[in-house]
């Protein structure tokens, strides 16, 4: 768990769910269980992303006990665990997008044979496997970006004698 996740888990998903099953907040015991019972571990300093998006899940349906979707998502966590994964292969393209300064227009003019070829209507309906290759691909193309300019800002400082060869 990042210290990121380890900010939100403490501060914000177990006094929720404490409150909403009127349980102590500072009870460890009562913390430990529902990590144990979730994860199999007994605490949080060693789950990997699956391990914590089922703790997360859980937490959440403690907190909404009312909430449907979030009581099918943890009674079926397989599916759960599809759909984080697909949003973070989603969040890795929209960032490599951001760093390379693409568009959402680049994106989609990118994409634009594998949205025909699987009759999609948009590259974020893309199966996943496609979605992974998409990802790479603004990711090196993001990259190479980076590289020119920094290629491009360096040789415009240089002064004419500055070349080695």
């Amino acid at each position: 768990m990042t210290r990121n996740q380890q900010i939100h888990y403490r501060a914000t998903l177990w006094p929720a769910a404490c409150k909403a099953q009127k349980w102590d907040p500072k009870d460890d015991e009562k913390r430990r269980e529902v990590i144990q019972e979730v994860t199999g571990q007994d605490s949080t300093a060693k789950l990997n992303n699956k391990q914590v998006d089922r703790l997360f899940t859980r937490l959440r349906w403690l907190a909404n006990p009312q909430d449907f979707d979030l009581a099918y998502a943890d009674a079926n966590p397989e599916l759960a665990d599809a759909e984080k994964s697909r949003e973070r292969i989603l969040w890795r393209i929209e960032r490599a997008a951001e760093k390379g300064g693409f568009s959402e227009a680049y994106l989609a003019e990118a994409a634009a044979y594998k949205v025909r070829h699987h009759r999609v209507t948009s590259w974020r309906d893309l199966p996943d496997s496609e979605l992974v290759n998409f990802s790479k691909t603004i990711h090196a193309r993001a990259a190479k970006r980076a590289a020119q300019a920094v290629q491009q800002e360096s040789t415009q400082d240089a002064e004419p004698g500055d070349h080695p060869f």
